[in-house]
C-alpha cells in the first residue's frame, strides 16, 4: 500500500522556544494565579502512568488518542536508537513526565529540580532532559511529540553510553527526531523534512552568517540560548544539518565508531592530557565541551576539520537551494509534496509562521 501522510497530526517540527531572559519563579507564579497552581498541585498528585516495552511516563493528560499516540512516538523512537547504537542496553523503564500545561510541569520543575530550575524555567514552551528523565509539556500534539523525541535521544545517550557525547553531536542526534509524520497510524521520522531547521539555515546562509565548523564543535547548547534568536535558529540549523551530512556520506562508519566507543566509555581517555579535571569529564561541563568536540572529531571523524568543513558547506548549499531539498527528493514520493491538496508538505509547513528553536534543556 502507498504510504499516507496524516495532515491531520503532521508533525511539522513546531517545537519549543527557549529565550535568553530569564523568567523568575515568583514571575510565573504571579502569570499562573492562586486556582492554576492550585489545580496543578492536584494534578501533580494524581498522574496517571503510560506504560510501553521500554518506557514509564507519568502524565497528566488524559485523552486517549494523545496517550497512545505518544507511546507509539517513544517506542519507535527507541528503535531509531538501537539501530543507530546497537550495543546500547539502557536500565528499564526510561522514565519521564509529560504535562498538560506549563504550570503544572513549572511546579515539578521547582520541586524536582530546585537548583537547576531558574535555568530550566527559561524554556518558554517544550522540555528537558536531567540525566535518565526528561520532563515536558503539551502545547499541542505535534508538538508534544516533537519534543519527546528529541529528549528521549538525550535521556538515551545519558542512560547508554559510558561517556558524554559533545554538544555538536547530542544535540544534531536529537534534532533528527523533530520530524514525525504517521503513516497507516504509525509515526515515521522523516529528519530531511525539518522546515524550520532548513529554512533558519537558508537564512544564515544567504546572510553569510554561517558559523565555523570549529566554533560549532566547541559550542555548548546551554552557551547558544543566551545568544539572540537568530543566533539560536543558526546554531540548530546548523548542527541539524551537520548530523544529516554525518549520517548521510562517507563518514556515517566513522560517526558510528564514535557512538560505539561512547558506549564502551573509550572516549575519556583521550581527554586525560588535555587539561581536564576528573570533575569536568564527570560533568559534561562548557569547558569539557570546548575541548572534547575538535578531539573526538579528529580522533573519529577526520584529523582535518578543514576538510570535513569545505565538504559541509558544499552540502548545506545543496541543501537549501530548494524545499523539499535535492536530497530529500530522491528518498520520499513526489506526491508527499505535490498535488496533495491539504496534505501538500512544502504548503503546510511553509504555513507556520512560527519558526521555533528546539535545545536538548539537559
Amino acid at each position: 500500500m502507498r504510504p499516507k501522510l496524516d495532515s491531520d497530526v503532521w508533525n511539522g517540527c513546531r517545537i519549543l522556544l527557549v529565550v535568553a531572559t530569564l523568567l523568575t519563579a515568583g514571575t510565573l507564579a504571579g502569570c499562573s494565579g492562586y486556582w492554576a497552581r492550585r489545580q496543578a498541585a492536584q494534578a501533580l498528585a494524581h498522574l496517571s502512568l503510560i506504560r510501553t516495552a521500554h518506557y514509564a511516563i507519568f502524565t497528566s493528560i488524559h485523552n486517549a488518542r494523545e496517550r497512545r499516540m505518544l507511546g507509539q512516538v517513544l517506542e519507535a523512537d527507541y528503535a531509531r536508537f538501537k539501530r543507530l547504537v546497537p550495543g546500547a542496553t539502557p536500565a528499564l523503564p526510561l522514565h519521564g513526565y509529560v504535562f498538560a500545561d506549563r504550570t503544572q510541569w513549572a511546579m515539578y520543575t521547582r520541586r524536582a529540580h530546585p537548583v537547576l530550575a531558574p535555568i530550566y524555567l527559561r524554556i518558554i514552551a517544550g522540555g528537558y532532559t536531567r540525566k535518565r528523565v526528561f520532563a515536558l509539556y503539551r502545547l499541542t500534539p505535534s508538538e508534544m511529540f516533537s519534543v519527546a523525541a528529541h529528549e528521549a535521544w538525550h535521556q538515551f545517550s545519558y542512560a547508554s553510553l559510558k561517556d558524554h557525547l559533545p554538544a555538536w553531536l547530542d544535540e544534531g542526534l536529537a534534532s533528527q527526531n523533530e520530524a514525525i509524520a504517521w503513516h497507516d497510524g504509525q509515526p515515521v521520522f522523516e529528519p530531511w523534512l525539518n522546515y524550520p531547521r532548513w529554512h533558519a539555515l537558508k537564512q544564515a546562509a544567504a546572510a553569510r552568517q554561517l558559523w565555523p565548523l570549529k566554533k560549532i564543535i566547541t559550542t555548548q547548547a546551554g552557551y547558544v540560548v543566551t545568544r539572540g534568536p537568530q543566533r539560536i535558529a543558526t546554531y540548530y540549523g546548523q548542527i541539524w544539518s551537520l548530523s544529516l551530512f554525518l549520517e548521510h556520506s562517507r563518514y556515517r562508519p566513522r560517526l558510528l565508531r564514535l557512538l560505539e566507543a561512547a558506549r564502551r566509555g573509550r572516549l575519556t581517555r583521550l581527554l586525560r592530557q588535555a587539561g581536564l579535571t576528573a570533575q569536568d569529564i564527570a560533568a559534561g561541563t562548557v569547558s569539557w565541551n570546548q575541548r572534547a568536540g575538535p578531539i573526538f572529531m579528529r580522533a573519529y571523524l577526520t584529523p582535518k576539520i578543514s576538510t570535513l568543513d569545505h565538504a559541509y558547506r558544499a552540502f548545506v548549499k545543496r541543501l537549501v537551494s530548494t524545499w523539499p531539498p535535492p536530497q530529500a527528493r530522491r528518498r520520499y514520493p513526489i506526491h508527499w509534496w505535490k498535488g496533495a491538496g491539504p496534505q501538500d508538505i512544502a504548503t503546510a509547513l511553509k504555513q507556520q509562521t512560527r519558526l521555533n528553536l528546539l535545545t536538548g534543556g539537559h
